[in-house]
């Protein structure tokens, strides 16, 4: 169950990681979908993976390790459950967007009509329709 205040919680954590750049293992978009998991909810269910992988190719081992899969999607779903159609997904859920052609995890902002997700300098935003699976937080 969400926390009551967890709207400002969002807030708080789109601020805090606006101008942070992307690293592997400490900041990249499943560590960033974990940390709004946290903000929200009160337990990151990634936090055990922070820092055991410091590559794109680190990142696949442990997917496939962890899950038994490289497909971001799929490793979310085991993690949050069966994806939603993306127009049910509100505010602080999570939705796979493409940024510079490559897949990536973020959360819907408070507007519900944006994506926020780690880009190599810090959150892009990339409008709710263009995501491609959605997960309720």
């Amino acid at each position: 169950m969400r926390y009551e205040d967890w709207p400002l919680r969002l807030q708080t954590l789109l601020d805090q990681v606006r101008h942070q750049e992307f690293t592997w293992g400490r900041l990249d978009c499943c560590q960033f979908a974990g940390l709004v998991v946290e903000a929200l909810m009160g337990s990151n269910p990634i936090g055990h993976l922070q820092g055991r992988y410091t590559t794109a190719i680190g990142s696949l081992r442990v997917l496939r390790r962890e899950f038994g899969t490289t497909s971001i999607s799929d490793a979310i779903t085991q993690v949050m459950g069966e994806p939603v159609p993306v127009p049910m997904a509100g505010r602080g859920d999570l939705a796979l967007v493409d940024l510079d052609g490559t897949q990536c995890v973020g959360t819907v902002d408070l507007s519900g009509e944006r994506v926020a997700a780690i880009g190599l300098y810090g959150l892009e935003y990339v409008t709710l329709s263009a995501a491609t699976a959605a997960w309720k937080v």
